[in-house]
């Protein structure tokens, strides 16, 4: 696939709580090899359309498409991922709170993500002591995974959810809560996975962060996408200097 593809299309999704809408015919594409986000207030849907992506929640209307290897008549072809085997596989999302096991250490947290993906012992091996210098955890394989920083703890996160190797890495408020070092180096690690191949995609209300580590974005408000294209674009559109700036605009 070339650079600059369509990765995964999100096709007028739509998902309610009850008769809360929550989305409301959601459509956006994701490039190969992008860093996404989609930012919005607190409360405007992030996690729930990150949740849809992955499979956790199954919206009422729409659907999220992968493109697959065949072309149809010159254009890229797209399958729903719920067709896919394994699709779980595409994907690798890290939520706003630990999924790790506190009581487990490092290596024993890499170990068991790894087996629920069914990757093979020494696969898994092989993959825990390249992650663990990868993500800065370096000497802490057998440190016991409650015992970290709140930094060490969010990038040991990340590595859980980055050992069976997806293309699509996706991260929920991914610096909550953490110190502005402990941000930067998160920011940085950031920069470091999407520079080895691996699309990204971010949901976060800390703009300034968003700014610096994303090309596009989508602006979710009101239950719809309300704007997307790269932040330059949308700076330019909304003769707004920062991105702070281009979503104020678009919430007002």
């Amino acid at each position: 696939m070339e650079h600059h593809q369509t990765l995964l299309r999100v096709a007028n999704l739509t998902k309610s709580y009850g008769s809360k809408l929550v989305l409301n015919s959601i459509n956006f594409d994701i490039i190969e090899g992008d860093v996404l986000g989609i930012i919005g207030i607190s409360g405007a849907g992030k996690t729930t359309l990150l949740e849809c992506l992955v499979g956790f929640t199954m919206p009422e209307q729409g659907d999220v498409l992968i493109a697959s290897k065949s072309q149809m008549f010159g254009e890229q072809a797209f399958v729903s991922v719920k067709k896919q085997k394994n699709f779980r596989r595409y994907f690798g999302f890290a939520a706003q709170f630990p999924s790790f096991y506190n009581q487990l250490t490092v290596m024993e947290n890499l170990e068991y993500f790894g087996s629920l993906y069914g990757l093979s012992k020494s696969t898994i091996k092989n993959n825990s002591e390249i992650l663990i210098n990868f993500v800065g955890l370096s000497g802490e394989g057998d440190t016991v995974a409650g015992t970290l920083s709140g930094g060490m703890q969010k990038r040991l996160d990340i590595a859980c959810s980055l050992i069976h190797g997806p293309k699509i890495l996706i991260l929920d408020e991914p610096t909550a809560d953490l110190d502005p070092i402990s941000r930067k180096h998160m920011a940085d690690l950031i920069k470091k996975i999407n520079s080895q191949g691996t699309t990204v995609i971010i949901a976060s209300h800390i703009l300034q962060e968003m700014e610096q580590i994303c090309r596009n974005v989508s602006i979710l408000h009101d239950h719809r996408i309300q704007s997307s294209g790269t932040i330059e674009f949308l700076k330019h559109k909304r003769g707004a200097r920062t991105l702070e700036g281009v979503f104020e605009a678009v919430v007002k």
